[in-house]
């Protein structure tokens, strides 16, 4: 794929051409699609547009579908687990991440490559295209194909305990969470750890197991303080303020979940800060 800073020129000029013949304002093209203000920065090279605007904005100014294949070289590129794809998946921006998995020609990437691109393509039929069936069947096969310590093995191994878990088959999600835990060193990326740790202490707590679920849950929030990141930071205290309540320590549970508040007013999210203030109120304080 191209650098951000090519992606970003390239689209900011062709745009702007494209626009201009049509006789299109940069209010009458963000219609539908963006703010106005979004339109003006792509255009000025200032920003770089999410898939779902390059796609609108190319459908809209009549830009040949091929635009979008030369964008992203995809035909070309032997890396797919890309910085891009992981920003994606941390977003749970599915739709985007299918759309990059249809335009993949995977015959071109590498073996190392292709694992991270079918188990991409698994997370894009469970969660965009809700196919369990063929998932799990991709999920499988991937845990066929690699050693137990390979990175992507355990990615799909955490995936198949979260389906577990939707299913809520907890014991079945227990046990496969159990199993990564040795293997915490080979997941890439930390916040996985942070999202081991907050499953497995979730699938405890609704088994009414709450001494290990509180055990995990605080792993997870450590990790994410360590880091000095929010993510999953809300949730998970809002999960160990549930604990604490569980286990009668009112005073405890009032302060996760005055944490849990404030985090998750500081990321805009009133549909949690409701949450977790109705929380709050069942406590007696």
């Amino acid at each position: 794929m191209r650098t951000k800073d090519e992606l970003r020129q390239k689209i900011a000029i062709t745009f702007k051409q494209r626009r201009k013949q049509l006789g299109f304002s940069q209010k009458e093209l963000a219609e539908g699609v963006c703010a106005q203000g979004i339109i003006s920065k792509i255009e000025k090279n200032e920003l770089l547009p999410s898939i779902e605007i390059i796609i609108k904005v190319v459908h809209k100014l009549k830009i040949p579908k091929s635009f979008i294949d030369d964008l992203f070289n995809f035909d070309d590129s032997t890396t797919f687990y890309s910085s891009e794809v992981k920003d994606l998946l941390k977003a749970n921006n599915y739709s985007a991440l299918n759309f990059i998995v249809s335009k993949t020609n995977d015959v071109q990437l590498s073996p190392v490559e292709r694992l991270y691109y079918d188990w991409i393509k698994a997370v894009v039929l469970y969660h965009y295209k809700h196919n369990k069936k063929e998932a799990m069947f991709i999920l499988n096969n991937l845990l066929e194909r690699t050693e137990s310590d390979n990175p992507v093995h355990v990615k799909a191994q955490m995936m198949i305990g979260n389906i577990y878990s939707n299913d809520k088959k907890y014991t079945k999600a227990i046990s496969v969470f159990e199993d990564i835990l040795p293997k915490i060193a080979q997941l890439t990326e930390w916040e996985e750890g942070v999202r081991l740790y907050y499953n497995l202490a979730q699938a405890y707590f609704l088994t009414d197991n709450f001494d290990l679920a509180l055990k995990y849950v605080s792993f997870g929030i450590d990790l994410a303080v360590l880091h000095q990141s929010m993510y999953l930071l809300g949730d998970s205290y809002l999960m160990r303020a549930q604990l604490l309540k569980e286990k009668n320590f009112e005073n405890e549970a009032l302060d996760a979940a005055q944490k849990a508040i404030s985090i998750f007013t500081i990321q805009n999210n009133s549909y949690l800060v409701s949450m977790a203030l109705n929380f709050l109120s069942t406590l007696k304080y």
